[in-house]
């Protein structure tokens, strides 16, 4: 957890991951829900398709309805790994701002 300024503080993915078991919402239905739309939108992009795919936050933002900030912190954290197990998206390669997200082309599968 680092300390931004009185009383706000932004949680490291690990953080993120461990506040969202210790309070319940980890499995929760409002967070499956929301990582399970998530899933489906990263799985759609590469569907069919020979090669990774790449999206940005805003552009999944405005296609799930999900907020950027769930986006970034699913995305930072490996949530949908944690989740569901399955191969995972993440930053895409060189993306210091972390607004990229790749996509591998097995996405969603067994590791």
């Amino acid at each position: 957890m680092k300390d931004l300024n009185f009383n706000h503080y932004r949680f490291m993915p690990e953080g993120w991951i461990e506040a969202l078991k210790v309070t319940g919402l980890f499995t929760g239905q409002d967070l499956q829900e929301k990582a399970g739309k998530l899933s489906a939108a990263l799985k759609k992009r590469v569907k069919g398709r020979l090669e990774d795919g790449l999206v940005s936050r805003a552009e999944l933002a405005n296609e799930t309805g999900l907020p950027e900030s769930f986006i970034y912190n699913a995305i930072d954290s490996h949530l949908l790994l944690q989740l569901f197990g399955h191969i995972d998206a993440h930053w895409a390669t060189g993306d210091q701002m972390k607004n990229y997200i790749e996509i591998p082309i097995d996405f969603g599968h067994e590791p």
